[in-house]
């Protein structure tokens, strides 16, 4: 069966997807939304044109871009769903499921560099380049100019950037010793990874760290870090902060593994279906889950009784099939192949720490083998001065207890270094 709700909807409202109206829960994810209505393909590659869905569920991907309420490539697993919300499909010759610019990656199966199709030929190289650029556009432009923006500068104590177990604890240390704290964080909710968990483990940490003298950006993004002031991004308007600690828990990246099709819809990453499960969204009945760890064994906890689950080998997957969506794998048993059904793919594999703020900040990141890039910071969560890295950010597993008292433990540091 398809992915569907688990739960009824306590505050129900109508939204669109190309003038299709659809049921949500007011507030929630437009990805979330529209995964729970089984419509999987929301976006296409750039080139190719090759189907997407959601991946990640926290921003880290392509596979969700839509034109919302006529802007176009929001990302909708970070954009809550309101009554009479507009979602359409951007980037396709045809509707959201039948794309005719899907040819291209029939004709190339092995992918295309159109800098160099028909380069010097005469007429045909530069009609070729105003044909690439149209195939690879990402939507058209806004319906409406966006209204002016409003935007200031300023010093803090503090910035902790990561709403996860790790900055949550870090922000709360910081502020109970006096300090002016911000914390942002672009998801809709605070909590990272652990909200797959239940509401528990977030009581227990909002418990231990409460957030007291703290301001919150929710929903904000941290666009770059520009000689130690650091920009973030609201909706309608920006900041441009200079902290005297500036604290990085940015979580990490869901890592993958290489096999023919991972880029179909209905392949998650095991946090992004747990994020999913843990509201009351299953992403199929028939789920094959490959590789271990918290996120797929809190998955099997939350669809217990609601879904079939197959445990197959990393290393047994050959392919996902399926033209459009997930509807089976293939996988390698000794010299033979065997086709498993299924509706959804979950990966649980190796996260890789999402480098790309620490390095702005001044760091050095090396690559580790099956892992990507490390911060090279001190024990402590030192990085450079003033600057600090703690939790799954500086490659710490996803434990919460643990990431928390990393955040406690490298915010304590950095007030004994002021």
């Amino acid at each position: 069966m398809p992915a569907s709700r688990t739960d009824s909807l306590r505050h129900p409202v109508t939204f669109t997807l190309d003038g299709e109206p659809l049921q949500a829960e007011q507030g929630e994810p437009l990805a979330q939304a529209l995964v729970a209505s089984d419509r999987l393909i929301l976006a296409r590659s750039p080139k190719l044109h090759r189907p997407r869905g959601p991946w990640c569920m926290r921003g880290g991907c392509d596979g969700c871009l839509m034109r919302v309420d006529g802007v176009p490539n929001v990302m909708t697993c970070l954009h809550p769903v309101t009554e009479g919300t507009r979602v359409e499909t951007q980037n396709v010759l045809g509707t959201r499921t039948t794309d005719l610019l899907r040819v291209t990656d029939w004709f190339f199966p092995n992918g295309i560099d159109h800098h160099h199709l028909l380069a010097g030929v005469p007429g045909l190289s530069s009609l070729m380049q105003s044909f690439a650029r149209r195939v690879a556009g990402l939507g058209t432009l806004p319906e409406r100019p966006a209204p002016e923006a409003r935007g200031r500068a300023s010093s803090i104590d503090a910035l902790v950037i990561g709403g996860g177990p790790s900055g949550i604890a870090a922000a709360s240390t910081l502020a109970t010793h006096g300090l002016q704290v911000v914390l942002v964080d672009d998801a809709l909710d605070l909590g990272g990874g652990a909200r797959a968990l239940g509401q528990p483990i977030l009581h227990w940490l909002f418990g231990r760290f409460p957030l007291q003298g703290v301001r919150l950006l929710q929903g904000w993004v941290a666009a770059g870090i520009y000689e130690g002031a650091v920009l973030l991004m609201g909706s309608s308007e920006a900041e441009l902060l200079r902290p005297e600690i500036l604290v990085l828990a940015c979580g990490a990246h869901d890592g993958s593994f290489l096999f023919e099709n991972n880029d179909l819809p209905g392949v998650f990453s095991a946090r992004a279906a747990a994020l999913l499960a843990s509201s009351g969204v299953a992403i199929g009945r028939r789920i094959v889950s490959a590789g271990r760890g918290p996120f797929s064994h809190t998955l099997r906890a939350h669809l217990m009784g609601k879904a079939e689950f197959f445990e197959v080998e990393a290393t047994s997957l050959l392919r996902a099939e399926g033209a459009s969506r997930v509807g089976g794998v293939v996988l390698r048993e000794g010299n033979r192949e065997r086709k498993l059904r299924c509706d959804a793919l979950v990966i649980e594999a190796p996260a890789a720490p999402a480098f790309e703020l620490a390095e702005q900040a001044g760091g050095e990141a090396l690559w580790r083998e099956g892992r990507g890039f490390f911060p090279q910071c001190e024990p402590s969560g030192k990085l450079t001065q003033g600057v600090w890295v703690v939790g799954e950010a500086r490659g710490l597993p996803f434990e919460p207890e643990r990431l928390a008292a990393d955040g406690r433990t490298v915010a304590e540091a950095a007030l004994a270094d002021r």
